[in-house]
């Protein structure tokens, strides 16, 4: 793979330094036909076109050298490119100067906008769970009115009102989703005892319903949170 890498590098500064070259070879060929021209001397322009070239090779090699770190630091920052203005190689031109500045521009704008939206985020979820967390009061105040009286239409009105809680629950549960890393306790838990506790829980559900549940104990252990 770095194999591989490299010849992608080498491949792509020579297809950038391409047209510097042509005009060196072509300002070299120039060099040369002029001193054919003017009758001077073999070893002095064969001397200037050696100094001229190991000139332009050692000009090459820290220009590539450059290139490549260039490359790297950029294929690093592209697996994380967030917030890593300042980790951007120093510019060398003018326009990429202005692209950087382009670019840190839209970045401070990016921060903005995502600093605001985490603020309605959590105004938004510090609203539902206030609510989840009120709505059980009138919630518990009915299931209190409807067992003062054993009438057919109570016990379909508390059914009803089991369905709400669930809702209400569901939605309290999602929201502790949001923050699973402070909310949750994993902990080793026996699956019959978390069983049981769901089938208590919906045992009214079951019995208007007609549902009869047989259910043979599995005696098993999980890693989770009892909730």
């Amino acid at each position: 793979m770095q194999e591989k890498g490299r010849k992608r590098i080498i491949l792509a500064f020579l297809r950038e330094e391409a047209g510097i070259l042509l005009w060196v070879v072509f300002f070299i060929g120039i060099f040369w036909l002029l001193c054919f021209l003017e009758d001077i001397p073999q070893d002095v322009t064969i001397y200037t076109l050696q100094l001229a070239s190991f000139t332009g090779i050692a000009v090459l090699i820290v220009r590539f050298i450059r290139y490549r770190k260039r490359c790297k630091t950029l294929e690093l920052l592209t697996k994380d490119p967030r917030d890593k203005i300042e980790a951007f190689p120093n510019p060398d031109t003018l326009s990429e100067k202005l692209y950087r500045q382009i670019i840190g521009q839209y970045e401070r704008e990016l921060r903005k906008e995502e600093q605001q939206m985490d603020g309605r985020y959590r105004e938004m979820v510090e609203y539902y769970t206030m609510w989840t967390h009120q709505i059980k009061t009138p919630i518990a105040a009915m299931h209190l009115l409807l067992q003062e009286e054993e009438t057919p239409v109570s016990k379909e009105l508390q059914g009803e009102l089991f369905q709400v809680e669930q809702y209400v629950q569901m939605a309290l549960q999602y929201l502790r989703m949001e923050r699973m890393n402070t909310d949750l306790v994993f902990e080793k838990q026996e699956l019959d005892a978390l069983i049981h506790q769901a089938v208590r829980k919906y045992a009214p559900l079951f019995i208007r319903r007609k549902i009869a549940l047989q259910y043979e104990d599995v005696h098993c252990q999980i890693l989770t949170d009892e909730k």
